[in-house]
């Protein structure tokens, strides 16, 4: 977000439920809401926002109760991110953990 405030000059806001998540967001001058997804957004109108994107959202919360997240959704467009674990290394870790794998990009993530 920090990288599309900069070079797009968009007025930005983040929404993240992990604590470490937020404490570098503030740390790093990110604007964001401390909140989780499926409880809502009760401190924003419906449609409140002119995009929408979903970074790495979906794949974590397979449960997801994206409806009471949709009214805000964004007026013009709503993107989704998802990671991309068809490297042949990704491949065989699921293939032999189980689970999807922790990759470099995704680690950041997860700190």
């Amino acid at each position: 977000m920090k990288l599309l405030e900069q070079k797009k000059k968009v007025q930005g806001q983040g929404i993240e439920i992990d604590d470490m998540a937020v404490h570098l967001c503030v740390e790093n001058g990110v604007n964001v809401f401390h909140g989780d997804i499926d409880s809502g957004l009760p401190d924003y109108p419906d449609q409140a926002f002119d995009a929408v994107i979903l970074n790495r959202t979906l794949e974590q919360k397979p449960q997801s109760r994206m409806g009471a997240f949709r009214s805000h959704a964004g007026r013009r467009q709503v993107i989704v991110g998802i990671p991309n674990f068809a490297h042949w290394s990704s491949r065989f870790y699921l293939l032999f953990n189980g689970k999807a794998p922790v990759t470099r990009t995704l680690a950041l993530f997860l700190v």
